[in-house]
Parts: C-alpha cells; structure tokens; sequence
C-alpha cells in the first residue's frame, strides 16, 4: 500500500500526516469481520479521496465504476 505524504514525517511506524487535499476514511469489511468499532484495534478497508489520489482510469468509464465509490 502507498501513501501520499511528507515523506519528512514518516517512522518505521507511521507514514505521518496526510495531506489536507487527502481524505481517508475506515469501512466496516464485515464479510471479512473487520469492523471500525473494534477494540482495541480498529480493523476495515480504508478509503481514500482526493483529486491528487486518482480522478479515473484513463479512458475506461467501466473500471473508473467498479473502483470509485458513489461521491467518490
């Protein structure tokens, strides 16, 4: 997995701040059994957005569909 941020704030334990045009956010897989409310650890899929992350795959509206959740 990547990440888009100051490459001066990663640690061996933290890839640092995101970028404020960045928004990420912690889903509930529970197919898998991964849910946000879990403690002590949170667990999900995490969603990114943001114009400098991706817009769409390059002439290919199906694919751009299939990966791109509704309002992004």
């Amino acid at each position: 997995m990547g990440a888009v941020c100051d490459p001066r704030t990663w640690t061996t334990e933290s890839h640092g701040e995101v970028e404020s045009s960045i928004e990420i956010k912690l889903v509930d897989f529970a197919e898998a059994g991964y849910f946000a409310t879990n403690k002590p650890n949170p667990q999900g899929e995490i969603w990114v957005r943001g114009e400098s992350v991706m817009t769409e795959y390059w002439q290919d509206e199906e694919a751009t569909k299939e990966a791109i959740a509704p309002g992004g």
